[in-house]
């Protein structure tokens, strides 16, 4: 045996390791192919030629198996067989493995404090390769995933910083190789902070004599100081520039080291830049060690002697600083906010605002869902967006405050009440007394001169009713899922764009939050309950207690009860022909209903919108105060934990310019489209288009809700026939017609119900 192969006995402890080197040392001794196909199944002329190789294979397999093993190669009469022995029994194959292993990769995390990268990457990369051992497909992108989610939550500025990157540049080896720069400039910081300890040794106390000339404290030198003066750095967008007016740039600028930087070219940067000349955009730069502007936009700019050097991520190019000063902006919640020592770089082609310096100045910045949010002292004064072509966060400042002119016709109460789906006065008061959103913006004094509902003519046309009845008081649930109440309204005609026909509403009880989906058919029922299901689960990680319907087809399907079986859930069935055991669901169809009416005829907008209108409605509705809930929360807080920001609402219906995208559109093509506001997407609306008939969703939006008519008064006229007066009451109160066990009669009446309730409030058809 040669003395250079030096493997560990195989004792049955990391068999992977074993095996890969194993098979080195066979493949240098020629040997590879008798572990890959067995002797016994060769030509007999090649295994008489083969039997001492194989001879020789099995003796090298032997020697590397400890004692304790050999009982699995003793009786094998190839190498092959020795080989696939030991595979099958210390090898992981299968989905219980795969199970195993995706548990540990999950549950790993890595902390800093007792290990080092390394460390982690070997165990990471360890289980990673045992499951593409046990048959798991794991693909690089998976990998760097599973990676970032490992660390913890000091990584969140780098994790940020890679997110921003290409995807054709964002491999395992960058990634990694980003965490271990990072890695050692944090513990380059700790070796800098930590003080040199008292010492008698006189050359210790003589060295305290010296005074860096640098930063001006005892103890150190200049070239050892830890606060040198650092190259000013970026992620930048770079214009083209001549290299030789460059040679007499200063490098000595303060800055902070470089995190990560990537380079984005011109040609490849979609980011909007285009801003007015009342505000300005700016790029959220990890990377960035200065704030740095392309405009003279400073209350006071001093020039620099020399240019400043800019370095960009990309190696060896730069641009020039050429002055500094301090910017006052305002944010779109008119929060005052001071820039300080600004670096003027007129070749950027945008504006950087350092996540660092923002750090350093007491602020914290948050990513979630697509924005990033600038707190002070847990206060929001900013809010930035991701741009999902550059997957930058951008965020908008005000040059100047908003004036009072411009602030007037927000505070107008008249249209926040078309923007709350005709919300009575009594909420929308409660809404602002009781603080329970952000982004309403009507003053205490303009409360006492709001409307009268009855004014309002859409309000008459969509929720005119009778008289109530006493209200049943009902225990409610303790918990989110505790009970679901569902039910399903329609079919209602004409159906919508997209030949919709129904809507199913799911109502939890005890936040009150509402979810609808729109429905071809009722069949439908069962697959989005699922969805809904899987949804909400995830969310509060607990499951639907109770959920309660009526006795429709939809709900008592062997299809729905199979599936409330597996998960547990607990059906409650109303009594045929009691619809007030199901109340909750019902009336939150009506409130809907009235609301979605209520909009449409304001708006005046095709009746195949009615789904648009319902989903904007309930959208509306889960933001506004809940006589059913006992706190002063809106049913959003209650679900989500979070005061809803209302401040992008709009009115139904209001005229949209969206913004087209260059890429679109020809150089004589207009910049913008006209469309309709119809709803709300994330972070985004949603948009009737004219031309095409159908919705689209954007963000770059300019609302003209003037275009929206108002009927706050009630023109004169003649007063309605008593019979005329009796249908409008009959198609808006709640008395349900009988149903049969298969609903038929229910969806008959419904339809003929709704056609009434239409053709009596005139909804123009499309």
């Amino acid at each position: 045996m040669d003395e250079k192969y030096k493997i560990p006995l195989f004792i049955g402890e990391d068999y992977d390791s074993w095996k890969f080197r194993m098979k080195i040392m066979l493949d240098e001794n020629g040997l590879l192919k008798f572990i890959e196909k067995d002797l016994v199944n060769m030509p007999k002329k090649d295994r008489e030629a083969n039997t001492q190789l194989d001879k020789r294979a099995k003796s090298l397999i032997v020697q590397k198996v400890g004692d304790s093993h050999l009982e699995y190669v003793k009786e094998k009469e190839t190498a092959f067989q020795m080989w696939m022995s030991l595979a099958n029994t210390f090898e992981r194959k299968g989905i219980k493995s795969q199970l195993y292993l995706r548990k540990v990769l999950l549950q790993m995390k890595f902390d800093e404090k007792n290990s080092k990268l390394q460390d982690h990457f070997l165990k990471l990369d360890k289980v990673v390769r045992d499951l593409r051992n046990a048959g798991a497909t794991m693909e690089e992108k998976d990998i760097i995933c599973h990676l970032l989610l490992t660390l913890p939550s000091t990584y969140d500025s780098i994790i940020s910083a890679l997110e921003t990157c290409e995807e054709e540049r964002l491999t395992l080896s960058f990634v990694k190789s980003k965490l271990f720069d990072e890695e050692l400039k944090r513990n380059e910081s700790k070796i800098c902070v930590s003080e040199p300890g008292s010492s008698s040794n006189s050359s210790t106390s003589a060295f305290t004599s010296f005074k860096c000339y640098n930063c001006g404290k005892p103890g150190h030198k200049m070239s050892n100081c830890r606060f040198k003066k650092k190259k000013a750095v970026a992620n930048v967008v770079m214009s083209s520039q001549n290299e030789n007016e460059l040679e007499n740039a200063s490098i000595d600028q303060d800055g902070e080291s470089l995190i990560f930087m990537s380079t984005f070219s011109s040609s490849g940067f979609s980011t909007r830049i285009s801003q007015s000349s009342s505000s300005i955009v700016w790029i959220l730069d990890s990377g960035a060690s200065n704030h740095m502007i392309n405009q003279k936009l400073f209350d006071k700019m001093q020039k620099l002697d020399q240019p400043v050097k800019v370095f960009v991520a990309e190696k060896g190019r730069f641009l020039l600083g050429e002055g500094r000063g301090d910017i006052q902006m305002f944010s779109e919640k008119n929060e005052q906010m001071k820039l300080e020592s600004v670096l003027y770089v007129p070749d950027l082609l945008c504006n950087l605002m350092s996540i660092s310096k923002l750090e350093e100045n007491g602020l914290v910045i948050n990513f979630q869902n697509g924005c990033a949010e600038i707190l002070d002292n847990d206060r929001i004064i900013a809010i930035g967006k991701k741009n999902f072509h550059s997957r930058l966060y951008e965020v908008e400042f005000m040059l100047n405050p908003k004036d009072e002119h411009c602030h007037a016709s927000i505070v107008n109460p008249e249209l926040w009440h078309q923007r709350l789906g005709h919300l009575g006065k009594q909420n929308i008061v409660k809404l602002t007394n009781k603080n329970m959103v952000d982004g309403l913006d009507i003053e205490t004094h303009s409360l006492d001169r709001l409307f009268d509902s009855s004014k309002c003519e859409s309000c008459m046309a969509g929720k005119q009713c009778k008289l109530p009845f006493k209200k049943h008081v009902s225990c409610r649930s303790s918990r989110p899922l505790e009970l679901i109440h569902s039910d399903v309204c329609g079919p209602i005609s004409p159906s919508t764009w997209d030949n919709k026909k129904y809507f199913v509403t799911f109502i939890d009880d005890y936040t009150h939050f509402t979810i609808i989906y729109l429905l071809s058919n009722k069949s439908e029922v069962s697959q989005v309950f699922q969805a809904y299901v899987a949804s909400v689960t995830s969310k509060f990680n607990t499951r639907i207690a109770k959920l309660r319907c009526d006795n429709g087809g939809e709900y008592s399907s062997i299809e729905f009860r199979d599936f409330c079986s597996r998960k547990g859930i607990e059906l409650e069935y109303s009594v045929p022909y009691v619809h007030e055991q199901n109340g909750v669901s019902e009336r939150m169809n009506r409130t809907l209903m009235e609301r979605a009416r209520c909009m449409v005829h304001n708006a005046d907008v095709p009746r195949n919108l009615w789904g648009e209108a319902v989903l904007c409605a309930t959208y509306v509705t889960n933001r506004c105060p809940c006589s059913y809930l006992k706190v002063d929360k809106t049913p959003y807080e209650l679900w989500s934990g979070r005061k809803p920001n209302i401040s992008n609402m709009r009115i139904f219906g209001a005229t949209a310019f969206v913004h087209v995208p260059k890429e679109l559109r020809t150089k004589l093509d207009s910049k913008s489209k006209k469309c309709y506001m119809v709803g709300y997407a994330s972070n985004a609306y949603r948009l009737w288009d004219m031309e095409k008939k159908h919705v689209i969703v954007a963000r770059d939006v300019i609302f003209d809700e003037n275009s929206v008519k108002k009927f706050f008064h009630i023109p004169h006229q003649e007063p309605e026939s008593s019979d005329t007066h009796q249908e409008l009451e009959r198609s808006d109160t709640h008395q349900e017609p009988e149903r049969s066990d298969t609903h038929q009669e229910s969806e008959s009446n419904l339809q003929e119900d709704l056609q009434e309730n239409e053709e009596s409030i005139g909804l123009r058809r499309s």
